[in-house]
C-alpha cells in the first residue's frame, strides 16, 4: 500500500508538470505612428523563448489628419535565420497569424504599413504575441 500512494503521488506530480503550459511573451504597441507613403514602423528587437505562433491585433488605428480607420499590415522579421521576413498579413481587431512562419525560437522585429499609399500618418495601437 506505501508504495502504492508513492506511485499514485509521483503519477499526479507527473501528470501537473506535463499540464503546465508554456504562454507567448506579448508586446503591447500604444500609439506609434505608421509613417505616410507606405512607409514602415519598425519594432524594438524582442526574444522569442518558446515556439509558438506569432499573431498580432490592433485595438485602434486612426488616420492622422482625416480620423478615419486604417487597414494595417504586418509581418515579421527574424533576425538570426535565413528565412528573413514572413508574408504580410491584415492586422485586424481580433488576432492574426503568420502559421508556420517564423514560430521557432529566436530574435524577432515587426513591421508595420498602411495598406495602401496614402500621403498622411495613422496613429496605431496593438498587440503582439510573439
Amino acid at each position: 500500500m506505501k508504495y502504492l500512494k508513492y506511485t499514485m503521488a509521483l503519477f499526479v506530480c507527473a501528470f501537473a508538470l506535463t499540464s503546465i503550459g508554456v504562454s507567448a511573451s506579448q508586446y503591447t504597441i500604444s500609439n506609434i505612428t505608421i509613417p505616410a507613403i507606405k512607409g514602415t514602423w519598425i519594432s524594438p528587437q524582442k526574444d522569442k523563448s518558446t515556439s509558438s505562433i506569432q499573431r498580432v491585433k490592433k485595438t485602434r488605428c486612426t488616420d492622422n489628419v482625416s480620423g478615419d480607420g486604417r487597414v494595417i499590415i504586418g509581418r515579421t522579421y527574424s533576425m538570426l535565420a535565413p528565412s528573413g521576413f514572413s508574408s504580410w498579413i491584415e492586422v485586424p481587431y481580433s488576432y492574426n497569424n503568420w502559421g508556420s512562419e517564423n514560430s521557432y525560437m529566436g530574435s524577432f522585429k515587426l513591421n508595420l504599413q498602411s495598406n495602401k499609399n496614402l500621403p498622411t500618418a495613422a496613429t496605431f495601437s496593438g498587440v503582439w504575441s510573439y
